[in-house]
């Protein structure tokens, strides 16, 4: 009830449509979103890596079964937690701070703490801040050394060298790998600083759901995927992935956009992935066609040594 007050929406508080309206193309808008959290979240790059750390497959449904129920709970708390925002702080204070809500915790620390004014308000508000900064700067790692790895082992030492690059001098390309990865991030964060990042989280749980499920699905359950199709997946869904980003309102057309200034969007919606996924899926399938066609003594692509080498990589590696 308090955060039902507080939000300045009073009855209007829990109905639906806030975010992305209740028109037709709000709701495609929004399943087009939950499709992309749900499907993107789960074939990140980064956390499928981290599953194929896994022992044995027992051990990866375990670990995935111990991730489903933490992050049960994360989502639980940040329920709570916005609607204790809305209620302690008030929707017009979080609005003032940052249109995208993005202070609501910080800000209800400060009020927990009896404000920002008080010693009590300072140490909440500043260990919550440490807290957001800590984990932020974990995930990051995380995602660079991924990256880093991937540069490193797949395409310098087995795409480029074939192969032939010692150990000691694929460590050495890990390490200019990581400098490279970081150095980038930082030129890309400063050059988006002060603006709506939420947009670019669209793009990237996207391009997970366009091209890591369909390639991962293909090559699990479909005996004829095949090379080209896979190619034509990752790169592919990619290509289409963007040009349906910059071609929506994430991109431009909205103050919320990542170019609020400019107006030449095409797509009226925020999230591209009820488009991007069956893009994805389809360029496998007709990659797949084709590279049957190129390749006919290849066709049935049940050559399953090189689908677990593409999927989750060999023990030797």
């Amino acid at each position: 009830t308090a955060a039902e007050q507080g939000s300045g929406l009073h009855d209007r508080y829990f109905e639906p449509g806030h975010a992305v309206g209740d028109s037709a193309v709000g709701r495609l808008d929004f399943l087009s979103l939950q499709l992309s959290v749900v499907l993107g979240g789960a074939c990140m790059p980064h956390i499928l890596m981290r599953i194929n750390s896994a022992a044995d497959g027992a051990t990866a449904r375990r670990a995935t079964r111990y991730a489903i129920a933490i992050m049960a709970v994360f989502f639980l708390c940040v329920v709570i937690a916005g609607l204790g925002a809305a209620g302690v702080v008030g929707g017009q204070k979080i609005r003032a701070a940052d249109s995208s809500g993005q202070m609501a915790l910080l800000l209800l620390a400060g009020e927990l703490g009896g404000g920002t004014s008080g010693l009590a308000g300072k140490v909440l508000y500043t260990a919550v801040a440490c807290s957001v900064f800590v984990t932020v700067l974990a995930v990051v790692a995380g995602i660079a050394l991924s990256a880093a790895a991937a540069l490193a082992h797949d395409l310098h030492a087995h795409a480029a060298r074939r192969g032939r690059l010692s150990e000691r001098r694929e460590v050495r390309s890990a390490r200019w790998a990581v400098g490279a990865v970081g150095g980038l991030g930082i030129l890309l964060a400063a050059m988006a600083q002060g603006r709506n990042l939420q947009s670019l989280t669209y793009l990237a749980l996207t391009l997970a759901a366009s091209t890591v499920l369909p390639a991962c699905l293909y090559g699990l359950f479909w005996s004829r995927y095949n090379r080209t199709g896979l190619l034509w997946t990752v790169y592919g869904g990619v290509a289409c992935t963007t040009a349906l980003y910059v071609c929506s309102l994430s991109f431009s057309g909205t103050p919320a956009s990542l170019l609020p200034g400019h107006d030449f969007h095409l797509i009226g919606l925020q999230s591209t992935a009820v488009m991007a996924i069956p893009a994805g899926f389809l360029l496998g399938w007709a990659g797949s066609v084709a590279g049957q066609r190129a390749h006919p003594t290849q066709a049935t692509g049940t050559d399953l040594r090189w689908r677990e080498r593409v999927l989750v990589g060999t023990r030797e590696e």
